[in-house]
């Protein structure tokens, strides 16, 4: 009941390391538990115990990113960002969670204007002979 996310979303950032330590903790033990006497009640909870640990990840990366994108607001907190944190964004050089997720392929393919550009040969070829 306590690891839903609503609940976690009302703790704060230092509450939610300190489950999360508890809860690691706890899975290793439930895992030491499992190689000496596999128990049934014991082996269902390192699932229940993993998710706990997935939605308390989710919920401080969500922090985080939120945090990220109060910074990245205006061009004096992106500076002050920099400073703080030995970095070098700007407005159009962003960090990797704030751009855009596409297949790596995707990421590499050539821009719109770079597939659209022509060589001298080809633009006086079109002039000379339109089609």
């Amino acid at each position: 009941k306590q690891f839903k996310a609503k609940n976690l979303r009302a703790k704060t950032t230092d509450k939610l390391q300190e489950s999360l330590k508890e809860l690691r903790k706890e899975l290793a033990a439930l895992r030491v538990n499992q190689v000496s006497s596999a128990v049934a009640s014991k082996l269902a909870k390192i699932r229940v115990v993993r998710k706990a640990i997935a939605r308390t990840l989710t919920v401080l990366n969500e922090e985080n990113k939120k945090e990220l994108r109060a910074v990245f607001e205006s061009k004096e907190s992106i500076k002050a960002f920099n400073e703080k944190h030995k970095t070098n964004y700007t407005r159009n050089k962003l960090p990797k969670e704030f751009r855009p997720r596409l297949t790596r392929a995707m990421r590499r393919r050539l821009t719109k204007a770079q597939l659209n550009k022509k060589t001298l040969r080809q633009i006086k070829r079109e002039q000379n002979f339109p089609q």
